[in-house]
């Protein structure tokens, strides 16, 4: 089971997109993937098409409860895609405080996720725009953080607000954790944006995923309609996109572990 993260502490900058985006091309892939809704916002369930739900059935019962069973807070999607959403109250909002006096209160998630009965390939968590409790806890749970760049000016300096957060985390972590950098929302015919792409591959030639996720409407229009692109728009340009990052980040995962995926 490999748990990824995907983060940025500025909100719309394609997080979300991305979480379920990515989570549905691995499932589309033959990747038993969960999706895990942990941003009190709740727009990963509403991407998906379910409804956010009871507190004791959301993310939020990982983070609260640590006796929780997390097998039934999932919900099934399409073949090989499940979500635990976030819950239709203010819970989620409120988890630091409730939380304020709880031991080990950053390692919940990470343990309700190992207390899964069956578990999937890949753990895609969408985390909150803040930093908070339910965001400490994705990345102590996660192997890999993406962290999601919009290609202007305040994406990039969110970018590296967030790097300095992950210093800190790695502090805690007991195993190493890999970083890495998606650019997102990308317009190539806008001057800014390619300075800020530039940056960006001169900044981090290791951790930026070679694909750039396009700026498309299809993206967007994906979400109202409470779809992934893979089943609202299979072979526009967004679709094709982030089929490119599931297949860059699964041939890395075949380097690095010498395991053959299924995709």
């Amino acid at each position: 089971m490999q748990v990824i993260a995907i983060a940025n502490q500025k909100g719309g900058v394609g997080k979300t997109t991305t979480a379920v985006n990515l989570a549905a091309c691995l499932a589309r892939a033959g990747q038993n993937t969960l999706l895990v809704d942990l941003d009190a916002q709740g727009n990963a369930s509403a991407h998906v098409g379910v409804d956010l739900t009871e507190d004791k059935r959301s993310s939020y019962t990982l983070l609260v409860d640590k006796t929780a069973d997390p097998a039934t807070c999932i919900f099934p999607v399409f073949p090989n895609l499940s979500i635990i959403p976030a819950p239709a109250s203010r819970a989620l909002a409120e988890v630091d405080l409730a939380l304020v006096s709880a031991i080990e209160r950053e390692r919940r998630l990470e343990r309700a996720l190992k207390r899964l009965p069956t578990q999937p390939d890949f753990v895609v968590l969408d985390t909150p725009p803040h930093l908070g409790m339910a965001t400490l806890n994705a990345f102590l749970a996660a192997d890999l953080v993406i962290i999601v760049c919009q290609t202007n000016f305040f994406g990039a300096e969110a970018l590296g607000r967030l790097l300095l957060v992950l210093v800190d985390v790695a502090d805690i972590r007991a195993t190493r954790q890999r970083i890495r950098v998606l650019a997102t929302m990308h317009r190539a015919n806008v001057r800014a944006n390619r300075q800020i792409l530039q940056e960006l591959q001169e900044r981090f030639p290791d951790e930026l995923f070679k694909t750039v996720i396009r700026y498309t409407t299809t993206l967007h229009e994906a979400a109202g309609a409470a779809q992934p692109i893979t089943e609202y728009g299979n072979g526009c340009h967004g679709h094709k996109d982030y089929l490119a990052v599931m297949e860059e980040f699964l041939n890395e995962q075949t380097a690095t572990t010498g395991i053959r995926s299924r995709a």
